[in-house]
């Protein structure tokens, strides 16, 4: 189904009427709750035609759709880092608007009679001229019920209660509750959630840019460039008639429903989790002042992929004392006079993607500076902290691009080494802070070859390789 976009404020006078907007509160019920709404991704639910003896059907039907949606994959992956929750707002009718406007309203298998509901978003087929392009168009009442209500949604999913085929992408993801409703829902959230294009021709109105979607038909330089293996089912397929470029040819779900995801849309969905993710939920210890004589514990509580796909590092001084396991014991007897720095390093290595900066854009560092004194050792600081690294282009020729960032301060170096482990090139010590920094360096006199980059900074040391062509 198309991906629209709305916005603009749709709405009509009576709606003021029927719905006042003032702070109104509806009750929200939690389908899924796997920890704090500030570290996961939060799926709301709302439903529009259901009126309030229908809020029993409208649980069933939040239930099937969140059942379904985690039996996918990515999301099945993944389940671990979603909250569910579901807004009750019974509209004073029910069922979906249908004013038979859409041309195409005659090819509709059943047909759809012609109705005007009084259902809560004003949501209705024949939206912008197509039948099945199911809208809710009193975007601004979601608006306000989300606010009011659940501020702090990251991925809205609209089911209306009509057993008629219909839904869209964009702002809020829409479906009806027909048959095909709950794989329709994975389809438009693939929109909504991930910025997916439809894999068939849906209009050169929506043709644009996307991570499934674009014109750049060169295996050298296309972004799915990484997944053009055998066995990966993926090439490059033209829009017929068009100049734009796919990456299936009729088998992945943004093109045909009950498919399964084709390997560059699950990409996109992983990196779209993991932009909104830290996978380290807590640590311990937090910051504290007490003397400690002996040893210490340092632990993670870690957000796992189902499988887990988590590689974790531990460091003493830069030193590593530990590889996946989320604890460990540090003895006073290894530490040295004064400053240490015991820090974690945790990278998801999932196969699901290939992005050229994947292990290194979603890097995330737990760090604890302790001292050494006569009397043991304190606990003086601790920072969780997520880190962004991209090389690029890889390989290159002449000139290599690399973009740095870090929600929290940071100071990076970069040294260049070799394949003989020589040190080609030390660049200096960045502070990095909310904004990217993208430094440019010249490689034309480096010989072809192999490369590695040395990131190092007072909490971990991450190396990432490149080619010189």
């Amino acid at each position: 189904m198309r991906d629209i976009k709305i916005t603009t404020a749709l709405f009509v006078v009576w709606m003021f009427i029927a719905y006042p907007l003032s702070a109104q509160e509806f009750e929200v019920d939690t389908l899924v709750y796997n920890g704090s709404t500030d570290q996961h991704i939060n799926l709301v639910v709302l439903g529009d035609g259901y009126t309030s003896a229908q809020m029993n059907s409208f649980i069933v039907n939040a239930n099937s759709f969140k059942d379904y949606f985690f039996s996918r994959t990515p999301f099945s992956n993944y389940k671990n880092y979603f909250n569910v929750f579901i807004i009750k707002t019974p509209s004073v009718e029910s069922g979906a608007k249908h004013p038979k406007t859409s041309s195409d309203c005659i090819t509709a298998n059943p047909l759809v009679p012609v109705v005007d509901p009084n259902n809560y978003y004003g949501s209705t087929f024949d939206a912008y001229g197509i039948h099945r392009l199911l809208v809710p168009m009193n975007t601004s009442v979601i608006a306000t019920v989300l606010a009011n209500n659940f501020p702090s949604y990251d991925q809205v999913i609209v089911l209306v209660n009509t057993p008629y085929s219909g839904g869209s992408g964009g702002e809020f993801a829409t479906v009806s509750i027909d048959v095909s409703g709950n794989d329709a829902a994975v389809h438009e959230i693939g929109h909504s959630f991930a910025g997916l294009a439809d894999e068939y021709w849906a209009g050169s109105q929506y043709a644009i840019e996307k991570p499934n979607m674009t014109q750049d038909n060169s295996s050298n330089t296309i972004k799915w460039k990484n997944w053009l293996t055998a066995g990966t089912g993926i090439g490059v397929y033209p829009f017929i008639g068009q100049s734009w470029y796919k990456p299936t040819e009729g088998t992945c779900e943004m093109q045909l429903l009950y498919s399964s995801f084709c390997s560059v849309c699950s990409e996109a969905i992983v990196e779209q989790i993991h932009q909104l993710v830290n996978p380290i939920e807590r640590f311990s210890p937090l910051s504290s002042m007490n003397t400690i004589t002996d040893s210490s514990c340092f632990s993670l509580k870690l957000m796992k992929p189902n499988p887990s796909t988590l590689n974790v590092e531990w460091s003493l001084n830069n030193s590593v004392v530990g590889t996946n396991v989320d604890s460990i014991f540090v003895n006073i007897e290894s530490l040295i006079d004064g400053s240490n720095t015991i820090s974690v390093k945790v990278i998801d290595t999932t196969s699901l993607s290939r992005s050229d900066s994947h292990l290194a854009s979603h890097l995330y560092v737990t760090s604890w500076t302790i001292s050494k004194n006569s009397t043991g050792f304190s606990n003086v600081s601790s920072k969780n902290n997520s880190i962004n690294i991209r090389l690029y282009p890889n390989p290159s020729p002449d000139y290599l691009n690399v973009t740095l960032n870090a929600e929290r301060q940071e100071y990076v170096s970069i040294l260049i080494y070799s394949s003989q482990g020589i040190l080609m090139k030390s660049i200096g010590n960045y502070s990095l802070s909310g904004d990217a920094k993208t430094i440019t360096i010249d490689i034309r006199e480096f010989a072809a070859g192999p490369y590695s980059v040395e990131f190092r900074t007072k909490s971990f040391v991450h190396v990432e390789e490149f080619v010189k062509l």
